[in-house]
């Protein structure tokens, strides 16, 4: 039976739970606009016009 994380760790060990998890990445820097957020801007512009026509 699957138990919570809290079970193991406890309620404030949370931090040292992210440590342990991160204590051996590489932080890469992406720079530009993200995909999710060009979709959307351009779902919303699509709306925009389509209500500016029908209104």
């Amino acid at each position: 039976m699957c138990k919570p994380l809290e079970h193991c760790f406890g309620r404030h060990d949370g931090a040292l739970f992210n440590s342990l998890l991160v204590h051996r990445a590489e932080v890469v820097m992406i720079e530009g606009e993200s995909y999710r957020v060009k979709k959307a801007r351009e779902r919303a512009e699509q709306r925009t016009k389509k209500e500016a026509q029908c209104g």
